[in-house]
This record gives C-alpha cells, structure tokens and sequence, in this order.
C-alpha cells in the first residue's frame, strides 16, 4: 500500500509543478482559431507527462492506502474513521443519538 502513496504523492507533485503551464496550453487550444496554432498547442500537451494530469490524482487514506470511500475532509477511510471516533481520537465527532 505504501507503494501507491508514494505513486500517489508523486502524481500530486508534478500536477502541481506543471498546473499552470498545461491550463495555458489548454486555453490556448480552445481559444485560438487557426488549425496550425491549435495543431501545435494539442502536440505540446501530448509531450506533458501523464501523470501531471488532475484526474491522475486520486485520493487515498493516509493510514491504509485504501482508494474507496475517503472522507476528504479527514483524509482518511470509513473504516479508520470510524475506528478513531469510536475511541475518542478525533475531537469534535461523537456517535449520534437520538
């Protein structure tokens, strides 16, 4: 799990070093109206890295690793949540009761 972290932290590293430079391309594409401007434009993003994309980034757990049903907000799973709040560890939450 460790393994897709790192990939993970990698992939939020370059999209944010690379953020700016690809939004100006992409502006550039869609805006600009000759066919050679926007032939060249669409072949400069396809030398970008993959990886420096924003849908390459995916969020995940930062205790378990575990991709599915993170809370953004905690960063972490429903099942670590869970676990922590039951005992106490995350001020602020409290099993509801009614």
């Amino acid at each position: 799990m460790k393994n897709k972290l790192y990939h993970d932290n990698n992939r939020r590293i370059l999209h944010n070093k690379l953020e700016q430079y690809r939004n100006t391309l992409l502006y550039l594409k869609n805006n600009n109206i000759e066919f050679n401007s926007k032939l060249f434009y669409s072949l400069e993003l396809s030398k970008l890295p993959r990886n420096s994309s924003k849908i390459r980034i995916q969020n995940r757990c930062i205790y378990t690793g575990r991709a599915h049903s993170v809370f953004r907000k905690f960063k972490m799973s429903r099942l670590i949540f869970r676990q922590l709040s039951l005992d106490g560890n995350i001020s602020g939450i409290t099993k509801s009761t009614w």
